[in-house]
């Protein structure tokens, strides 16, 4: 995390000199050239505490599999914080299966819930445990609001990651739209209190004003309580709504990457509200370009969605890597691909699509 960043200034950079501890920090640019020099310094310096979220574990497992002829002790780890964007249950699992021969243990794997308006956590999973990781319904979390353990593992159940529970001095609700507290198991919006978190935006009286409900901070995050953990199920403004469900972008991402020629990080989901239908319309940006190949991705990822979603994929936009909007610790700005997709910046490649689409048919 680079130190102009919440999670990488607070959490690796003051909180070590706060507790006076020794702390190595890696230029964000270096990882990404050198992955490796990250395993190499926790080897070498033997270091505890770590944090990486979906984005450099998934870089780190492409390096993996390219070169699998390099060994590291990893056992000195205890905790690697794993959060700054909703986790991926996927890759957090292929992270630790492929780490685990270089004397990483599962348990040091720990997923949290922060931001900065909190200076900066909110809730942790127990150290040394392994993370807990839940099937639910997906008709229930969608259509009902509610969460439903599962009764297996199976493409209709979505898996969720605990974030744990509450840490001293914070507290959490789960609230309805009228910042009504609901029970347990109910998916609602997020809201915080406590002394670490912010009194109000600087400078901006209109939006602290929003974002307080009495002495309660609106997160924008919506999840629920189950068996007293904290789940996330995503941002309120990345819901996407269709036929009386709400789908999160982030979710629906998760399934497009089930596809083979899909990795993470390469599809893009994002809903813009559709008058003439009287619902959301579903866009898809697939990192490639305008060819027969990527068109037999989207056409994979398409049927996928209509066979287990019942969703209908309505705009196919083709994007290049270099294009996509991120912040800081990598988290995608959905909000921002659609603000130019409504701009008309993807004119163009759409059109090319549809020609490419008549010349098959």
């Amino acid at each position: 995390m680079p130190l102009y960043h919440d999670m990488g200034l607070v959490g690796y950079h003051l909180s070590p000199i706060f507790g006076c501890f020794s702390q190595y920090h890696i230029d964000p640019m270096d990882f990404i050239k050198r992955p490796f020099i990250w395993l190499d310094i926790i080897d070498k310096c033997k270091i505890t505490i770590n944090g990486c979220p979906n984005f450099g574990q998934a870089l780190l497992l492409r390096h993996l599999k390219r070169n699998k002829t390099i060994t590291w002790d990893l056992s000195s780890l205890k905790a690697i914080t794993n959060g700054a964007e909703p986790i991926s249950v996927r890759i957090m699992n292929e992270f630790i299966d492929n780490v685990k021969p270089h004397k990483f243990r599962p348990e040091a794997m720990m997923p949290v819930y922060g931001m900065a308006e909190s200076t900066l956590a909110i809730t942790f999973s127990e150290l040394l445990h392994q993370p807990v990781v839940v099937p639910f319904r997906r008709k229930d979390l969608n259509f009902n609001l509610k969460a439903v353990r599962a009764d297996h593992i199976d493409s209709s159940a979505q898996l969720i990651p605990s974030v744990g529970k509450a840490l001293n001095n914070i507290q959490y609700r789960i609230v309805n739209d009228e910042d009504q507290p609901i029970k347990e198991s109910n998916i609602g919006h997020i809201q915080i209190k406590g002394p670490c978190v912010t009194s109000g935006y600087y400078n901006n009286p209109e939006v602290t004003q929003k974002a307080f409900c009495g002495d309660w901070l609106r997160t924008g995050d919506q999840g629920f309580v189950f068996e007293g953990n904290l789940y996330i199920t995503g941002r309120y403004k990345d819901i996407i709504f269709i036929h009386g469900k709400n789908f999160y972008a982030h979710d629906l991402e998760h399934v497009a990457q089930s596809v083979d020629d899909v990795s993470f990080g390469k599809a893009f989901i994002g809903g813009i509200f559709d008058e003439t239908k009287g619902h959301d319309k579903v866009l898809l940006f697939l990192v490639g370009s305008v060819t027969q190949e990527t068109m037999a991705t989207f056409n994979k990822i398409r049927n996928l969605f209509l066979e287990t979603l019942g969703i209908s994929i309505d705009v196919f936009i083709p994007i290049r890597s270099n294009h996509i909007p991120k912040t800081s610790s990598g988290k995608i700005q959905r909000y921002k691909l659609i603000s130019a997709y409504m701009r008309g910046e993807f004119d163009d490649v759409i059109n090319e699509i549809r020609q490419l689409q008549e010349k098959s048919s």
